[in-house]
């Protein structure tokens, strides 16, 4: 992803990252690690007439799902970080688990028509198969810092068990190996944008 294209993706998120919470909380931060504390929100977990769970999360987005996907929204969160090459650890995860399915993601152009491409999309929710909490989604150079987001998965689903395991809370560690060099203090704008402004503020580069 081009520096100009990320830059664009952050301020994207900027709007939602400022104006609310997000249940994503930076417990500690430094050159070598950075704990991070997520405690799902939801607006409401159950179930719809056609017997689907239905998830809603404040803040969150459904801009990497395809048609036919269970529909599990994401919740993003970007980090400002000393070098690239992050490995990320579930310190703990805790959930309950609920037998049924989840309600697909349908386009909004699509929502009233006759689905002509159902056999297509019952194809892609069947060989559904995500069972990570959380991935890296991009990484790049915005305002001279590097900058890293990532997405968090508040529900897992297993479409052959009909099993869902829906989060109460997440802990997560991701460490850096020791390096870097830094010339000058970021840039004001993105204290609204990095969940861990007040350290990496001094990540800046030349």
């Amino acid at each position: 992803m081009s520096n100009k294209l990320f830059a664009v993706l952050v301020f994207f998120y900027c709007v939602n990252l400022v104006t609310a919470q997000n249940g994503v909380k930076v417990l500690s931060s430094s050159s070598e690690e950075i704990i991070i504390q997520f405690t799902p929100k939801f607006d409401f977990f159950e179930k719809d007439k056609a017997g689907f769970y239905e998830i809603k999360i404040p803040n969150s987005s459904l801009d990497n799902l395809k048609f036919g996907q269970p529909n599990i929204p994401s919740v993003s969160f970007i980090l400002g970080v000393p070098q690239f090459g992050s490995n990320v650890k579930i310190i703990n995860a805790h959930y309950t688990i609920v037998k049924g399915k989840i309600k697909k993601f349908i386009p909004w152009e699509n929502l009233n028509e006759t689905n002509p491409n159902q056999e297509y999309s019952d194809s892609v929710y069947n060989s559904y198969n995500n069972q990570n909490w959380i991935e890296k989604a991009a990484q790049g150079i915005t305002r001279g810092v590097r900058v890293e987001s990532y997405r968090i998965y508040p529900a897992l689903f297993n479409p052959r068990a009909n099993q869902i395991k829906k989060l109460k809370s997440l802990k997560l560690r991701i460490s850096y190996n020791k390096g870097g060099s830094f010339r000058r203090k970021a840039d004001k704008m993105l204290a609204g944008v990095l969940s861990n402004y007040s350290v990496a503020k001094n990540w800046g580069l030349k």
